[in-house]
């Protein structure tokens, strides 16, 4: 079975048709990637990044690696 992932403009990411997506459906995102590169002082607080790109080249793909939760 495949997860659903949803990156938030907040940063946050909801995961759904995981087994456990009442408990674990949200997450705080560690890292930021566009083509595969990790954004250069990603910052959980803030919500607008900005990717330079050739000239009419295409838009690379946008990724997120979930934090580790918080243990109690």
């Amino acid at each position: 079975m495949a997860a659903d992932v949803e990156v938030h403009a907040d940063g946050s990411v909801t995961v759904t048709g995981f087994p456990d997506a009442t408990k674990a459906s949200v997450a705080d995102a560690a890292a930021i990637t566009a083509g595969g590169v990790p954004a250069d002082g990603f910052d959980p607080d803030v919500s607008t990044y900005v990717v330079d790109r050739p000239a009419n080249g295409r838009v690379p793909a946008v990724g997120a690696v979930a934090a580790a939760p918080a243990r109690g």
